[in-house]
């Protein structure tokens, strides 16, 4: 049936070439555990911001978890408390994302930083970030200004959605 047709041969064997080329691409990203700032450098600013965001909401729900969340309104009120720090917990990660997402941007200028994984990065940044809060003692300072950036950041979101 296709011996006889030229056309409909060469459109048979671009359709397979097509599938097979398909199944034996390289995905364009890597996993996020060996994801390093090349992956990075070659993110839009939106990917980096989904990247951060997950990476966050990640750690945010392992951290409800420990703090005995079981249902969607345990999470609800564990994220509220770990992020007001009562009872003594918090976030592990509590900065907003774009201070997260400049950081990395400052990091990753070093050669030195270049082959570093993202998430250690976010773990090193993170740290950074914890460090004044820490040595100067000035920790509800420090993390009013955070919720304050943090709300500005999720105000300028809302309105940028179109």
């Amino acid at each position: 049936m296709i011996r006889g047709r030229p056309v409909a041969r060469a459109l048979l064997l671009l359709a397979l070439g097509f599938a097979g080329g398909v199944a034996f691409a390289e995905p364009p990203w890597r996993p996020w555990y060996e994801a390093d700032a090349q992956d990075w450098a070659r993110m839009t600013s939106g990917e980096r911001d989904l990247f951060v965001l997950g990476f966050l909401a990640g750690s945010g729900v392992a951290d409800a978890e420990r703090a005995g969340a079981t249902d969607s309104l345990s999470y609800l009120r564990a994220f509220q408390q770990l992020r007001r720090g009562l009872d003594g917990r918090t976030l592990r990660y509590p900065f907003a994302p774009h201070l997260y997402t400049t950081r990395f941007g400052d990091r990753f200028f070093w050669e030195n930083y270049k082959r570093e994984p993202l998430w250690w990065s976010m773990v090193q940044v993170n740290e950074e970030l914890k460090a004044p809060m820490a040595n100067e003692g000035n920790r509800g300072d420090l993390e009013r200004q955070a919720d304050s950036a943090r709300r500005a950041f999720e105000a300028a979101e809302r309105r940028a959605r179109p």
